[in-house]
């Protein structure tokens, strides 16, 4: 008995399906049992009606040949009882074995007195009718049955008590010839006494046999149940294992994206220290939002660190000028005038210059070049100029 485990997410792990092999299912005991008591019932049954037919019948024949009635009247009596066994045999069924048995054991404690009442010498005899008649709803679980039983055969005792006290006068007479039969009828009754203690001994042995056998198929499943917890568990352990496995390589993927963007975005925009206190930003491709605000923010920050007194922006790679980039363009200007830097605008094309013009770029207050090569010269020279003036300035003084 064991567990069949239930793709490549761990959620599907978890949600695979779970399926039972080798479990059979557990039958229903109360049927099998009932079953087969009905089955064995109907077999001593049997056995009490060929009984009681070859009692009845050497009854009757020593009646006939001894010419006591009683005899005959405990013949009678006796084949009454087999009749009943038969009945009870034709309805014995496992849903109606409870009342088949209600039958044999009214026809015990009825064949009991009937006993008695004919030969009360037979007396000892017809306690184990009532012995028997006792047992029987052993083998059944009803309450009912047993309980009206007991008390049926407690009546049926004190009757015969007081029968075997006070014989009533309809008794036949019995003579000494008689008493051959009390030897004879106890040993059969011992017999067919004995006989239903095995029946009943026998059908109990199987029982317990059989809740031993439901037992160890429980705790085998017991057993079984628990190793797949354990299997369940772990394969979920792994699986956790595994997502969160997943999860960690996830971040590190997330973070290296996040790293090798910076770095794209940085070399999108780059900015490079060309002379002393200037600065160099080649542009290349179309520019759109993103690498307008990285040229903002970038651009920015290296004239504030470097106090560079010098921005060139060298725009000779961007094929297209549009409203957008002229007001990022203007925007850098302006932020960068403030930072006390000077802008050049390298590269400008006169299709491009035209744009901007017609965008409405004011380009008066900008420096403009038309290669780097010239810009960096005028640089130089305007940077030549103000280091002559600062040394005129400090001779003078």
């Amino acid at each position: 008995m064991a567990f069949t485990e239930r793709n490549s997410s761990p959620r599907s792990q978890y949600n695979s399906p779970t399926v039972i092999s080798e479990r059979a299912p557990v039958p229903p005991q109360n049927v099998t049992y009932n079953a087969r008591i009905a089955r064995q019932v109907r077999q001593f049954l049997l056995l009490l009606i060929s009984v009681s037919a070859v009692i009845a019948s050497l009854y009757v024949i020593i009646g006939q040949i001894t010419g006591v009635m009683a005899i005959n009247i405990l013949g009678g009596a006796i084949l009454l009882f087999g009749v009943a066994c038969f009945v009870a045999r034709v309805v014995t069924t496992e849903h109606t074995l409870v009342r088949a048995l209600a039958i044999t054991c009214t026809a015990m404690l009825v064949t009991a007195v009937s006993i008695v009442v004919a030969l009360p010498l037979l007396l000892p005899t017809s306690v184990f009718f009532v012995l028997a008649a006792i047992s029987l709803p052993m083998l059944v679980r009803s309450r009912v049955l047993f309980l009206g039983t007991g008390i049926a055969a407690l009546v049926v005792t004190l009757i015969i008590g007081l029968i075997g006290v006070q014989p009533p006068q309809f008794a036949l007479p019995i003579s000494w010839d008689l008493a051959l039969l009390v030897p004879l009828t106890m040993l059969i009754c011992i017999g067919g006494t004995v006989m239903l203690f095995f029946f009943i001994w026998s059908n109990l042995t199987n029982a317990l046999h059989d809740r031993e056998q439901s037992n160890i198929a429980l705790l085998a499943l017991r057993e079984s149940l628990e190793q797949q917890v354990v299997d369940r568990t772990t394969a979920l352990g792994q699986a956790l294992d595994e997502a969160q496995r997943r999860a960690d390589e996830q971040q590190r993927l997330t973070e290296e994206n996040t790293t090798q963007r910076q770095r794209l975005r940085e070399m999108s925009v780059p900015v490079l220290p060309v002379l002393d206190g200037t600065l160099v930003v080649p542009l290349v491709g179309d520019l759109d939002t993103y690498r307008l605000d990285d040229l903002l923010m970038q651009a920015l920050d290296a004239v504030s660190r470097s106090a560079a007194r010098w921005l060139v922006l060298d725009i000779t790679g961007v094929p297209v000028i549009d409203t957008q980039v002229a007001r990022g363009l203007r925007e850098v200007l302006d932020t960068a005038r403030l930072l006390g830097t000077t802008v050049i605008i390298v590269g400008v094309r006169p299709e491009v210059a035209q744009t901007m013009v017609g965008l409405g770029l004011d380009l008066g207050a900008v420096r403009t070049q038309s290669s780097l090569q010239a810009a960096i010269e005028s640089i130089q020279l305007l940077e030549a100029k103000r280091t002559a003036g600062v040394r005129g300035t400090k001779g003078g003084s």
